[in-house]
């Protein structure tokens, strides 16, 4: 069926993004057409990028063109108005970075089983986590740590925003040790040397060995028990596909921050 002649349809408009936000803006979709009883078609400039890693099921339709744009404008996070878009409204605009749980969260198990990774992608994190299990010769819990530096330390700058610092790590390290009995935690990060200098302090702190395709560094994250996290859509995904128990640094904004002045 042309997608343009479903009266359900519905599709969101690209981004730029990395891994993390086409997460963001496929789940979106999925939340607020399941919300409003849509059809959900995917733009192929997503898919091209989520259907590498996951078992995606959504259809995909190419980029609608301006005569055949009914535009809808997303804010920041969910609106109650955004339960209710209007028929006459097929795609998805407005915030460019939909990264809001708020969209979603309704059908978590429904996002989970559409992001599955790929056998081969799950085999590596699976055979990795394995070898360091086998350290130990005893059951454990693995505990995935994901640290973003690089290019959101200039973000922060720009914002006002705090870096997360040793303290976080030490504190969330030791409410993990003290539950568990034994614990192992996996770091994976965009700049491991840093990590292996900072957190290589504690004997049983891994940092994974650095892959060519940050998935595979999700699905690592994904296969821990629980999980420490600094910012970042990559992080939250991490942790969202992990369950368990999530740790947080909830103090890199500044209340002030224009980042969070957002009008819409």
């Amino acid at each position: 069926m042309d997608p343009l002649q479903d009266p359900s349809f519905l599709t969101i408009a690209c981004n730029y993004g990395r891994l993390g936000n086409q997460m963001f803006t496929y789940a979106s979709l999925l939340g607020l057409s399941k919300m409003n009883k849509r059809t959900p078609y995917a733009p192929k400039c997503n898919m091209d990028t989520v259907r590498r890693y996951f078992k995606v099921t959504a259809a995909e339709i190419s980029d609608l063109s301006k005569q055949n744009r009914s535009e809808y404008p997303l804010g920041p996070y969910f609106r109650p108005k955004d339960a209710h878009i209007p028929k006459d409204k097929n795609i998805l605009t407005g915030y460019p970075y939909p990264n809001s749980f708020t969209f979603f969260d309704q059908i978590r198990d429904e996002i989970r089983k559409e992001f599955q990774f790929k056998e081969s992608i799950i085999s590596y994190a699976q055979t990795y986590l394995h070898s360091l299990k086998n350290v130990t010769r005893s059951d454990v819990t693995f505990v995935g740590i994901h640290v973003r530096r690089t290019d959101y330390c200039k973000w922060l700058q720009n914002y006002y925003g705090r870096q997360v610092n040793m303290m976080y790590f030490k504190q969330a390290i030791e409410y993990f040790q003290l539950k568990y009995s034994r614990v192992i935690f996996v770091v994976v990060s965009d700049d491991r040397g840093w990590c292996k200098r900072k957190l290589g302090i504690w004997p049983n702190v891994f940092v994974a060995p650095e892959q060519t395709d940050s998935a595979h560094d999700m699905a690592l994250m994904s296969q821990c028990n629980h999980t420490i996290m600094t910012y970042g859509s990559f992080g939250f995904w991490c942790s969202y596909l992990a369950g368990g128990e999530t740790i947080y640094f909830d103090e890199y904004i500044a209340p002030n921050s224009s980042s969070l002045l957002v009008t819409w």
